[in-house]
């Protein structure tokens, strides 16, 4: 009982939760209150001890928790304690283990971790974030089944489940020998996401999966009819179509070997390119370096094939698109599972007042390809945005600031595997105009150097005073109807200061976002004035 839960369910929530800035994996720049909820965690060992683990985590906002888990042997126990972060570290009070490196999907659905336990038998770990309730009709659709096996018969199998809305299936299976089986039955799903399958064709004892919050995946872990051989798989479901825009981007590889190469995990990032080349680099459990490169494909299907690996690497894409599963046999007698999760993608940028000035407090919307609203953030007080957790795709960014005219007023962004910047320049929204000499003649200087007050009136008020060449501005306007009124200036000598008139005696002026100028008051002054000009 102590080996598994120090060695497999307490690494994983202890230190396999530590996302060390340990290369080549990335440190967690994401906050506790974003795991908050329930993980289902599956494991699977190779080497000397040959085994699988299961159990959930329960993580509150401020980073407690509470755990439970079991083993292949039936073995129970449950603890608790704090999760925080330092300097971009997750980590957990109490325990720790320094060669754990785990990765996070962008979707915060998916965790998948690998470590070396003390006997040497290395570990692969899928945790997937359960969903606050599940139905039915979420199962229906095509998955596909990558499974590893490793004890006394070691070997991958593939196969693609179709599932209806009943929960009837069927699934066709190819084993890592080449042998091939069909398989009908019935998948059913409780509210709790929990999920069993009944087949009269099912030889696998202890299975149990749950289905993850973003509802495209499953982890699984079984004991085959041997009754010592763990197996762990990774259900994925399909998505409609697929195409060679989904593979572009950084990938965190996580695997692990059963068989002839065990005990051995790989990790490391994988970069594509628009054009599906890749180049791999990481190290393996015995401190060898991975360097590779090569070139994958992905087909309609979401079937990912590699021309420069193994002739029986394949991979599939969940409809998240998040995600791939691969399965590959690395040496005779050596059997592999990977998983690949996708390092989120972001739109970022600034935006500053056309003299440079960084306004802050700017509302940016992202919304999708179809309009749809993903997300709202503002600028910080350097002016700065981000939109984080994003896939390649099209995207509109628009930035809203009352008072002034921004530029662009939206903008299309495409992500094609790496990030993008988008500024935006803001201009305040004015309406601006003079006020003149009716005749032509003369100046407001001349009539005696008074002020004329200008009166703004509508969607907002305010009042501003013609400076010495009769200008005058209202600034930072919002959206909406104003009426502006020159105000004649109070009599204090018939001779020095005549009575003024205005022509128009006021302006009706509609603000759209943009600025409105050239409004010009004429006045005219009475006659009895002896000093006008």
């Amino acid at each position: 009982m102590k080996r598994m839960f120090c060695g497999l369910a307490f690494a994983l929530i202890a230190a396999a939760l530590q996302l060390a800035a340990v290369s080549p994996a990335q440190a967690y720049t994401g906050t506790v209150a974003e795991l908050e909820g329930t993980w289902n965690f599956n494991t699977l060992s190779s080497g000397t001890d040959n085994t699988w683990g299961r159990g959930t985590i329960t993580i509150q906002a401020d980073g407690t928790y509470a755990a439970v888990g079991t083993d292949i042997n039936g073995n129970t126990d449950d603890f608790n304690g704090t999760l925080s972060i330092t300097s971009d570290v997750l980590t957990m009070s109490g325990a720790g283990s320094g060669n754990t490196q785990c990765q996070v999907d962008n979707g915060v659905s998916l965790l998948v971790c690998t470590q070396t336990e003390t006997d040497s038998s290395t570990t692969l770990i899928v945790a997937t974030k359960q969903a606050s309730s599940c139905a039915q009709t979420d199962l229906a659709g095509t998955w596909q089944y990558n499974r590893l096996s490793s004890g006394s018969k070691n070997q991958w199998l593939r196969s693609t489940v179709t599932i209806k809305n009943s929960g009837a299936f069927s699934e066709a299976q190819l084993n890592s020998d080449g042998t091939k089986k069909t398989k009908t039955g019935t998948f059913s799903i409780s509210s709790d996401c929990t999920i069993t399958v009944t087949s009269d064709d099912f030889s696998d004892s202890n299975r149990q999966e749950v289905l993850d919050s973003g509802k495209t995946l499953m982890a699984v872990t079984s004991t085959k009819s041997d009754g010592v051989t763990a197996q762990l798989g990774v259900m994925a479901k399909k998505a409609s179509s697929y195409s060679a825009a989904d593979l572009p981007g950084t990938w965190e590889m996580n695997s692990l070997d059963s068989g002839a190469d065990a005990p051995r995990w790989k990790r490391g990032v994988v970069t594509v390119d628009s054009s599906g080349n890749f180049t791999l680099s990481g190290t393996e459990s015995n401190s060898n370096t991975l360097s590779s490169s090569g070139k994958l494909s992905i087909s309609s299907a979401g079937v990912v094939t590699c021309s420069s690996c193994e002739t029986d690497f394949k991979g599939v894409m969940d409809s998240g698109k998040t995600s791939l599963v691969i399965t590959n046999t690395p040496d005779t007698g050596a059997y592999e599972m990977g998983i690949l999760t996708r390092n989120p993608l972001t739109i970022s940028g600034t935006v500053a007042t056309s003299g440079g000035t960084a306004m802050s407090g700017v509302t940016v919307t992202l919304a999708s390809s179809s309009g749809t609203v993903l997300s709202s953030v503002t600028t910080d007080s350097s002016g700065a945005y981000s939109f984080g957790s994003l896939l390649n795709g099209k995207y509109t960014v628009k930035p809203s600031y009352t008072g002034y005219a921004l530029s662009p007023k939206s903008q299309s962004v495409t992500l094609k595997g790496s990030n993008a910047t988008q500024n935006f320049t803001g201009t305040a929204v004015t309406i601006s105009g003079k006020v003149t000499a009716y005749t032509g003649k003369g100046t407001l200087g001349s009539l005696g150097g008074d002020d004329i007050t200008i009166d703004l009136s509508g969607t907002a008020t305010s009042s501003a005073v013609t400076d010495t060449s009769g200008n005058f501005a209202f600034s930072e306007l919002a959206n909406g109807v104003y009426t502006v009124t020159p105000v004649a200036p109070v009599v204090t000598s018939q001779a020095n200061h005549p009575t003024l008139s205005f022509v128009p005696s006021k302006f009706k002026i509609s603000i759209t976002g943009k600025s409105s100028a050239s409004h010009t008051f004429k006045y005219k002054s009475s006659s009895s004035c002896t000093k006008c000009h």
